[in-house]
């Protein structure tokens, strides 16, 4: 009995074998240079291709380690081109996927808000930023702007 069933494992352990063997998993992902693809992207927002810098960031997957910045980038160039519900939604995620950005996330998207005059959000997150970031001159001169309107 022992030995049936010593023939019957090695024989299932054989098949198993044989078939997983063939499996490719991830065949069809290349490897991609974010740090160029973030310079390329930098370059043609300079140039004032938000749209194409845009689709250069998008290449940038969430588990990149430049994944922060390509968001941050996003933003900025969904800003620049007038897409500000856009820089908001991005800016929004990069305040949750990465807190320790908080304060730079809540800018732009405050930034955003404040083009969409929707100056008493924008308000509260240039104040929540400056709860995480008291630093920060820029969150300052920003809500004072704002607050000068």
């Amino acid at each position: 009995m022992l030995r049936i069933i010593r023939k019957l494992f090695f024989l299932v352990l054989a098949f198993v074998v044989f078939i997983f063997n063939n499996c490719y998993s991830q065949s069809n992902n290349p490897l991609l240079n974010s740090g160029e693809i973030l310079q390329n992207g930098s370059k043609l927002h300079d140039d004032m291709k938000y749209k194409e810098a845009i689709a250069e960031y998008q290449k940038i997957d969430r588990s990149d380690t430049n994944y922060v910045n390509a968001l941050y980038e996003l933003s900025f160039s969904c800003y620049s081109d007038s897409q500000f519900e856009k820089s908001i939604e991005y800016a929004k995620l990069g305040m949750k996927l990465f807190p320790q950005r908080y304060a730079t996330f809540s800018m732009q998207a405050a930034n955003s808000l404040d083009e969409l005059n929707r100056e008493e959000e924008a308000l509260q997150l240039y104040r929540e930023g400056l709860a995480k970031n008291p630093q920060s001159y820029i969150l300052h001169f920003n809500e004072g702007i704002v607050n000068y309107k």
